[in-house]
């Protein structure tokens, strides 16, 4: 699970009905003993939350599969914005063999905003919320 911390400057642009782009980078890599790791597949998977003022609500789409989730709070909309969907790691576990690592990291998508935003969001380090690759293995004999 990740854990979301936006801003003060980026939950105020949700607010007021600017919807958030987050995308999942996810790299499986094979693990060689050259100096570098093969990197075999990218995959890219991305989820927006938008906040409906008039049913006070927080909607989760995730953009594969165009499912809408709505919340009641911003944390359980955070909390279900950062479980990354199990079916991802299993098509890539699925076809990988040998020694394999997945790493992941989540970001928030800037080109997503609204033109008038991308700019001051490039700019300002508030806007800027990437998390550390996470990494785990995968072994297939």
């Amino acid at each position: 699970s990740i854990r979301y911390d936006f801003s003060a400057s980026v939950l105020e642009a949700l607010h007021h009905g600017v919807p958030l782009t987050v995308r999942w980078d996810l790299e499986l890599r094979r693990d060689r003993d050259l100096l570098w790791d093969g990197t075999s597949r990218r995959i890219q998977q991305a989820a927006t939350l938008s906040f409906h003022s008039l049913s006070e609500r927080y909607v989760v789409t995730y953009n594969l599969t165009e499912q809408s989730e709505a919340f009641p709070t911003l944390p359980s909309a955070l909390q279900a914005l950062g479980t990354v969907d199990e079916p991802v790691f299993l098509d890539v576990q699925a076809k990988t063999e040998g020694k394999h690592y997945l790493r992941m990291r989540s970001r928030l998508d800037l080109a997503s905003l609204p033109p008038p935003l991308q700019l001051p969001a490039l700019l300002s380090s508030d806007w800027r919320t990437r998390s550390p690759w996470y990494q785990w293995s995968l072994s297939r004999t």
